[in-house]
């Protein structure tokens, strides 16, 4: 074990501040490893630098708990992206070496740049002061891939970050690389990102997320606090929770996602395929504060090739003092794997499109639909309709679905901690109580974690079970 004993004042590591003292901790090719109650920071890349090196030795078994971790010392150029800097980096630094087993808990990342917790390597080319912009990675953890060879998601697996605070970084609260099986759980992440309309006097230009990740498998997002993130300079980004290009297997539940500038959730596919998105029981209240019509959900493909292959968007509770989207889907989609938006609740109380999609692949319905002042509108396959009734008989989609108030208690609820009942509870007579349809597999458990029975499969939103009010 690294760290307190004992009682007394929690000890304090200052890192150097300059190149040549790259992380005020380095942990290297060891393992059964415990690093606890430590306030660290400085070091020029990072506070705590998790690396192997070894192709031949699998690093493991590794615990990172009840750490301050307060402002490495590098400081990005207005349009500098380097990976592998922040507080705590857990990553292979040479082709074939391998990290499993990592439990972060009670961690608080903040003042980063760029990232409060990064799992996973992701290869760049190598940092160069002089560069204008793009993505690298630090000088002396660059990996090459031979010729020939593959870079698959397993340099880090097997990883729990939880209960953990991760704010006011440059860029993600959290981020994940090219790893498999990780859990995000109970962690608090807001105000990261440098804000939209970021300008050379700001010293990042970073677009900021609660937590993004691209190249892995298997990631679990629940239980979540994301709010306040911020999109950068190029006005992407902005969101709670972003699973990126090439990710598979993401199961997004539970989780709290509330007055980000941008989405709440955002599945970009790039130009590879995003497999199997599960997005189901959240509740995400008044996004969109920089842009007020961005979509609680979007799922989009920015390039020619690639799309989102499987997707299931059910029982959530999308609510917003105002108007803006709903779910926006705006990618390809790739196969037969299905595509089902079913049982959300939207909530807005001015106008807006609630629902938009450019294709005609996906199956939605048995929603519910309301706006307190007006009356909401809807697009399909990119065709816009001014009734739900218009937009059924054109689509054959929501056909099960109703504009009805869904009489939710404090539908737009604005606090910044984890809410508790009976916020979004809809009461015992409300019409979303008979709408929904069941839902194989899923989950057996609402946003409160009631655990969901019998005749409850059937109500519509994030909260589905226990007493109304």
């Amino acid at each position: 074990m690294f760290g307190a004993y004992g009682h007394g004042a929690v000890p304090r590591i200052a890192g150097g501040t300059t190149s040549t003292s790259p992380a005020a901790i380095t942990v290297e090719n060891a393992s059964h490893l415990v690093v606890q109650d430590l306030e660290v920071s400085g070091g020029y890349w990072q506070n705590v630098h998790v690396r192997s090196d070894d192709p031949n030795v699998v690093m493991s078994d590794l615990t990172f708990r009840g750490l301050v971790l307060d402002g490495n010392a590098w400081v990005p150029p207005f349009n500098q992206w380097v990976l592998g800097t922040g507080g705590l980096i857990v990553e292979p630094c040479t082709y074939g070496a391998r990290i499993t087993g990592v439990s972060i808990a009670d961690v608080v990342s903040h003042n980063q740049h760029e990232t409060g917790v990064q799992i996973g390597h992701s290869p760049m080319r190598p940092y160069d002061p002089a560069s204008s912009g793009g993505g690298m990675n630090t000088p002396d953890c660059h990996m090459d891939v031979p010729a020939g060879g593959t870079f698959d998601h397993s340099g880090v697996t097997n990883v729990v970050l939880q209960n953990s605070s991760l704010h006011d970084n440059d860029a993600s609260g959290a981020q994940i690389f090219y790893s498999s099986h990780v859990t995000l759980q109970h962690n608090t992440l807001f105000n990261n990102g440098s804000g939209a309309g970021a300008n050379i006097a700001n010293s990042s230009g970073m677009n900021g997320e609660g937590a993004w990740w691209a190249n892995t498998d298997h990631v679990t997002a629940e239980y979540n606090n994301a709010y306040g993130n911020r999109a950068g300079r190029t006005n992407n980004d902005g969101s709670g929770l972003d699973p990126d290009v090439s990710t598979s297997q993401n199961l997004i539940q539970y989780n709290w996602l509330h007055d980000n500038e941008n989405y709440g959730v955002s599945v970009i596919a790039g130009n590879s395929a995003s497999v199997d998105t599960v997005i189901r029981y959240n509740v995400m209240s008044n996004n969109g504060t920089d842009y007020p019509n961005a979509p609680d959900v979007m799922v989009s493909n920015p390039y020619h090739t690639g799309g989102v292959q499987g997707l299931a968007v059910y029982n959530n509770t999308l609510t917003r003092a105002g108007g803006g989207q709903g779910i926006r889907l705006q990618s390809n989609f790739l196969g037969d794997a299905p595509v089902t938006v079913a049982n959300n609740i939207v909530y807005r109380t001015t106008p807006g499109q609630l629902i938009s999609t450019t294709t005609a692949d996906a199956v939605v319905d048995h929603n519910d639909f309301f706006v307190a002042s007006g009356a909401p509108t809807f697009a399909y396959a990119g065709v816009s309709y001014g009734s739900l009734s218009a937009y059924q008989q054109a689509t054959g989609q929501d056909r099960h679905s109703a504009i009805a108030d869904p009489q939710l208690a404090e539908p737009t609820y604005a606090g910044t901690a984890y809410p508790t009942r009976p916020a979004f509870v809809p009461a015992i007579s409300s019409p979303v109580r008979a709408l929904g349809s069941a839902v194989a597999d899923n989950g057996g458990f609402d946003f409160y974690h009631a655990r969901v029975r019998g005749t409850d499969v059937t109500t519509v939103g994030a909260v589905i079970a226990g007493r109304a009010f």
